[in-house]
């Protein structure tokens, strides 16, 4: 097998998973750098590259960046939003994946969403919409009329949505799936809305962030 000089791997912190730890390990270079933005996993794996790609040679502070003006300063804020009393004893009734749907699906859940969408496109804001519940994603972009991105979205349809969010008035908001979360920049987007996302996946968070 040829043997390369460097091997360069963004997103590192994906290496210890067990499909990219076969293609580091059978990929031969002399020299290996791996570079993220978070350097978080919510196994224990993080540590092993230290032996997969080598020591950490250099982190930037995350406020300094804020400071700098070269990341936004965020605010955060979490919407309660209550199911009905009829809506929330039948999610009781159902097993665990039904109840993941019904959540992502509760009413007012979408009204909340429906708002702050209309309310922030009003202002001028770029809106993205994340959901991790791919049906949800569908039927609140379908009834909002907006457009959406997942997984089977093509190649040439994504960077089609893609352009005219970032450079057109047409598209002000977009709803993503976890597809999402690496690998798109997207500097216009000033607002984020999570209707259903992965709980505790600290890298998913500071990734859309």
């Amino acid at each position: 097998a040829r043997e390369w000089g460097l091997l360069l791997m963004d997103e590192v912190h994906v290496v210890p998973a067990n499909t990219f730890l076969t293609c580091t390990i059978k990929t031969k270079s002399r020299c290996k750098l791996g570079l993220t933005a978070t350097l978080v996993r919510e196994d224990d794996k993080i540590g092993d590259l230290n032996f997969l790609i080598g020591p950490k040679l250099y982190e930037a502070n995350w406020l300094d960046l804020q400071a700098k003006g070269f990341i936004a300063t965020v605010s955060c804020a979490e919407v309660w939003c209550p199911m009905t009393a009829e809506f929330f004893a039948e999610y009781l009734r159902q097993p665990v994946a039904v109840g993941r749907q019904l959540y992502a699906m509760n009413p007012s859940k979408f009204r909340a969403c429906e708002y702050l969408v209309r309310f922030h496109e009003a202002r001028g804001d770029k809106v993205i919409v994340f959901s991790d519940n791919v049906f949800a994603l569908k039927k609140y972009a379908i009834k909002l009329k907006r457009p959406y991105i997942y997984g089977p979205t093509p190649q040439h349809e994504r960077m089609m949505l893609l352009e005219k969010f970032k450079s057109t008035s047409e598209w002000n908001t977009l709803f993503i799936s976890k597809v999402g979360d690496t690998s798109i920049d997207l500097p216009e987007a000033n607002v984020i809305i999570q209707v259903a996302s992965h709980f505790g996946a600290r890298r998913q968070e500071a990734q859309r962030l």
